[in-house]
Order: structure tokens, then C-alpha cells, then sequence
């Protein structure tokens, strides 16, 4: 980071010391990426590794959806900080009211949504 030559200059630091190195994996894309994590983090639990000593940081809100899906489809129990889950967001909610209204417009589910786009 520190080559970065548009980086705003910032000294990091902490109190706790050195700790363990960062592991940094290259991926070909945004579902590679997904799929790559999840299998990594199922390797190390499968080593014995808590899921609570392990975290991944992403820059991106929209990458997300992908790590989620993938943290779903191989049962890792995951927690979002200071984000809301994909499906959980207001505007992905509304957006499904809108196609369920539109597409089974008499179906008892359909009034829930109604409410919602009203």
C-alpha cells in the first residue's frame, strides 16, 4: 500500500503487536473469488481453525452478495459487520415486491408485497 503513489499518506499501527502475516489470494474474478474464500475458510475450520478467529475485509458492497451465496452454499456460518445482508436491503426487498406483484398479482404473498410498494 505504501507504493500506492495516489494513497492519502497514513501511518498504521497497533498496540497488540505483530500477530500473524495477512494471507492474500489472487483470484480471476468476482466468483472465483466467492467460491475461492469460502473453500478456504472450510479448509481451515476442517484444520480445527474456529470461525470466529477468521474474517474477510472486502473494499466493495456489491462483491457481497457473491462471498454470501458461496458462505451459503458451503452451510459457513458468517456474520456481516456494520453491512446489511444482501436480500436484507430495502431496495432489494422493494425491488422483489415489485416482481411478485407484478407476477402472481393474486397470490395471498402478493398483499405483503402491495404494503411494501405502497
Amino acid at each position: 500500500m505504501s507504493h500506492d503513489t495516489s494513497r492519502l499518506e497514513k501511518t498504521l499501527y497497533t498496540a497488540s503487536g505483530d500477530g500473524e502475516p495477512v494471507d492474500i489470494m489472487r483470484h480471476t474474478g468476482s466468483q472465483d473469488e466467492a467460491s475461492g474464500i469460502a473453500a478456504e475458510i472450510g479448509r481451515r475450520a476442517l484444520e480445527g481453525v474456529p470461525y470466529e478467529d477468521m474474517a474477510v475485509l472486502y473494499r466493495f458492497n456489491h462483491l457481497s452478495r457473491l462471498l454470501e451465496e458461496s458462505l451459503l452454499r458451503a452451510k459457513i456460518p458468517y456474520e456481516l459487520v456494520n453491512d446489511t445482508a444482501f436480500w436484507q436491503r430495502a431496495v432489494v426487498k422493494d425491488a422483489l415486491a415489485f416482481l411478485r406483484l407484478t407476477c402472481f398479482p393474486y397470490e395471498r404473498q402478493s398483499d405483503e408485497a402491495f404494503r411494501r410498494i405502497v
